[in-house]
């Protein structure tokens, strides 16, 4: 099973993307598992599900995709979430007759912005880029100050 965190680079037009694509491809031709993690909410979609089928999901801002290979590659798990949701656990496929095993995404998450140190890197007191919707901007304005007040105390 390969997994990909898609980049901003995978995304956007020039060699990233150009590299991302023939990998990809190489990936679906093979024997091996796709899976693809995009938490990105800029940039054109690049994932390996047509564009035109998670255009029916609605409204999400981050996206996770299984392939798996040879009969099952038309076939796939879509995984939308929106920036309230927790992200997802994942069914990762192994062997093909091996049982799938669950990833936990949230956590490897969590686990990564602390390790990073990302709270005092990052710039709360700012509006997201790209702009939030106005109702999931006031959410995270709340979510921020309960975050912070509770650090206070």
């Amino acid at each position: 099973t390969v997994i990909e965190m898609v980049s901003p680079s995978n995304k956007h037009k020039g060699p990233g993307r150009t590299l991302y694509r023939k990998k990809q491809r190489e990936v679906l031709r093979s024997h091996s598992n796709l899976v693809e993690i995009d938490l990105l909410r800029r940039g054109p979609h690049v994932l390996a599900v047509p564009e035109h089928e998670v255009q029916g999901l609605g409204v999400y801002d981050y996206l996770v995709c299984v392939r798996r290979p040879g009969s099952h590659r038309h076939h796939y798990s879509l995984y939308p979430r929106t920036v309230r949701e927790r992200l997802p656990r994942i069914s990762i496929p192994l062997k093909p007759l091996d049982p799938t095993i669950t990833l936990d995404l949230q956590p490897l998450l969590d686990r990564t912005y602390d390790a990073a140190r990302y709270e005092g890197r990052l710039g709360y007191d700012k509006p997201c880029i790209p702009r939030l919707r106005p109702d999931d901007e006031a959410w995270a304005r709340e979510r921020i100050a309960q975050w912070q007040t509770a650090r206070q105390t």
